[in-house]
């Protein structure tokens, strides 16, 4: 059935109202992001562009938390000061309600408190029409089943929660500008939708107009449908129908007019909810679930579908231009399957998923098993495939998608931890059982970066990391890297974090790697890749530049690479000797309580090697040796001991 009139008339309004909530969240920052997502997807730079989002994402939500902080405060300081702004001349004159606009913002407010809800609670009234026998009769009978229905489907207690102003109508006529401007003026900033029944002065036929407010980017914005005529009743009802003496036609307009308000009630909330909080639609479950009564008005479902596949491309087109805005269109989806059989759901997911790794990747996918690419997605996507994954319950791709999912939630941290040097920092992660932190320091006992070496610390932080299951510590302790943990390590090294190297360095996986081909700027970013590199330069005997290499790894205070240097410049593997930098790394791994060192510059003491001779000095030296376990210092002390 094509979609009726309702339908694209609530259609327009609810995209109004989804496009100017949308909108809301863009400013200069935000647009300027945006363009250069724009050009970095065209010069296909997937790492700039995996950083704009992560940036992108965190400005928006940072938007929409203020922009919500900023309605709560407005309704707040309103509820205080409404009894001094209120001028009864002009406002409580023409109010048409028997409940005063504080009441009404202090319901939604201490709603909002009392249920802890992140959602301001949307305001339904029911108003009377332009005919007596109606107001009489109908009116009544209609407002109460939809008071019953707002109160058991769309309670204050949900996350979809309608507060429904039941009796509430003062007036005997239906509401003139004047009281609609008041009940705006006052309830400006409340998401209030107004129904009123009307009929046409010209042909005397019933149709609806709707008023609603308060849904929008700003307290100010309105949407008003002035006329809705329905063309699926089972008759027209007009002002001439005689309720009294005609048989059957009360309970005919009831049963023809409840289902309809139910569902523009219906449209009008989910738009609002999904809009504003992206929660999935309710209408289409009760709809389909029999708690609207369709019978014989089986066009409801039929307008439902396709209002909501309306508000679905809406999406669709929309988040091609704002990438940083996290997909409704799963919510969106989850909410109106029950409208599909089982094989149309299946296309409408893949759909959802093939345009959100497009759009993501700036690579124009057009099957599932072409999006299925780990290296496509970022940690900043799980939340996507997380949804996806509990609403996708076919075989077809799950375990790629499982596996997706588990590679992206190893890889779930800060990458910046990993650079970090600031001690006190990351002891305060690690104590709040940041794996990442602990790893972190881990390696900066291990490679003394920045502090002095110490081999107890830095095994006590790898297994406290090893402990809180973090991905690098476990790949490090394995003996041989499963297929899953290849992938960790791909893709780690695809954003260049360097611990991918020096983890499969460490467990003896990378036999055969040749860091030789690795950039320099790579290389240089950790102490223990600047030793090997240099292990490998010597080899192929380039002794100067491994040299070099040497020294940065050194200087940095790895203590390997300081007592790597001891030989160097003792003239072994081809160097030169050279005694005083002999003596200079031989004091800084001294200091790091290295029992080589501390022999070795015993020995430079007591022979004069590099330094001025110094018996005294030396021996103090070998005794700290000795104390640190030095094998060879021992057994001298234990020959002069026999002499």
């Amino acid at each position: 059935m094509a979609i009726g009139a309702i339908t694209m008339i609530l259609a327009n309004v609810g995209l109004q109202i989804y496009n100017n909530w949308c909108g809301s969240r863009q400013n200069a920052a935000l647009q300027q992001k945006r363009e250069e997502f724009e050009r970095a997807a065209k010069d296909r730079n997937k790492e700039h562009m995996w950083r704009l989002l992560r940036e992108g994402q965190e400005m928006a939500l940072q938007l929409e938390n203020e922009k919500h902080a900023d309605r709560l405060n407005e309704l707040k300081d309103e509820v205080d000061h409404l009894l001094e702004k209120l001028t009864y001349e002009t406002t409580i004159s023409n109010w048409p309600l028997k409940v005063l606009p504080i009441v009404m913002k202090n319901q939604a407010f201490g709603n909002l408190l009392a249920n802890q809800e992140e959602n301001v609670a949307m305001h339904v009234i029911f108003t009377r029409s332009n005919y007596d026998k109606f107001n009489k009769l109908v009116y009544p009978v209609v407002e109460k089943q939809l008071e019953q229905y707002c109160d058991k489907h769309w309670s204050t207690m949900t996350d979809h929660p309608i507060l429904f102003y039941s009796g509430a109508w003062k007036p005997m006529v239906n509401p003139t500008d004047v009281q609609v401007t008041a009940m705006r003026e006052e309830l400006k900033n409340l998401p209030t939708l107004l129904i009123t029944p009307f009929f046409r002065p010209n042909d005397g036929k019933l149709v609806f107009q709707l008023h609603m407010w308060g849904v929008g980017a700003n307290s100010t914005d309105k949407f008003d449908v002035p006329e809705i005529e329905s063309t699926d009743f089972q008759r027209s009802f007009n002002n001439q129908d005689d309720y009294d003496n005609e048989e059957g036609l009360l309970e005919e307009i009831v049963e023809d007019l409840v289902p309809y308000l139910e569902c523009i009630i219906g449209y009008m909330a989910d738009t609002y909810f999904w809009s504003s909080a992206g929660l999935a639609p309710h209408l289409p479950l009760l709809l389909t679930g029999g708690a609207i009564n369709t019978d014989g008005m089986k066009y409801l479902v039929e307008e439902a579908k396709g209002y909501f596949e309306t508000l679905a491309k809406e999406e669709e087109q929309y988040s091609k231009y704002q990438p940083f805005a996290e997909t409704k269109a799963l919510n969106l989806y989850d909410g109106t399957s029950c409208f599909y059989q089982d094989d149309c759901r299946k296309v409408k997911l893949e759909s959802i998923f093939i345009s959100y790794s497009s759009q993501h990747t700036a690579r124009d996918f057009y099957s599932m098993a072409e999006c299925l690419d780990v290296n496509y997605f970022a940690k900043e996507d799980l939340p996507f495939i997380r949804k996806f994954r509990s609403l996708y319950q076919y075989d077809s791709y799950q375990k790629a998608l499982e596996e997706i999912q588990t590679v992206l939630e190893a890889v779930d941290f800060d990458y910046s931890i990993l650079e970090s040097t600031d001690i006190a920092y990351l002891e305060k992660l690690a104590n709040e059982d940041n794996g990442a932190a602990m790893f972190r320091l881990g390696e900066i006992y291990e490679y003394s970066i920045g502090v002095k070496f110490d081999d107890k610390l830095s095994v006590e932080y790898y297994k406290e990391a090893l402990d809180s299951n973090f991905a690098l510590a476990r790949i490090q302790t394995s003996k041989c890297l499963l297929p899953l943990q290849r992938k960790i390590i791909v893709y780690l090294i695809s954003k260049g974090i360097i611990q991918a190297y020096t983890t499969i360095f460490k467990n003896g996986n990378a036999v055969g790697i040749n860091l030789l081909s690795l950039p320099k700027d790579v290389i240089c970013k950790h102490p223990m890749l600047e030793y090997l590199f240099a292990c490998q330069l010597i080899e192929k005997g380039k002794l100067y530049e491994a040299e070099r290499m040497l020294q940065a790894s050194a200087n940095s205070g790895y203590i390997i690479a300081q007592e790597k240097l001891l030989d160097v410049y003792k003239g072994n593997e081809g160097f030169q000797e050279n005694s005083k930098l002999h003596f200079l790394y031989a004091e800084k791994a001294m200091l790091q309580n290295s029992p080589k060192a501390t022999y070795d510059l015993a020995l430079c003491y007591m022979n004069g090697y590099g330094t001025q001779q110094s018996t005294s000095v030396g021996m103090m030296m070998m005794d700290k040796a000795i104390e640190l376990g030095n094998s060879e210092a021992i057994r001298i002390k234990s020959l002069l001991n026999t002499i």
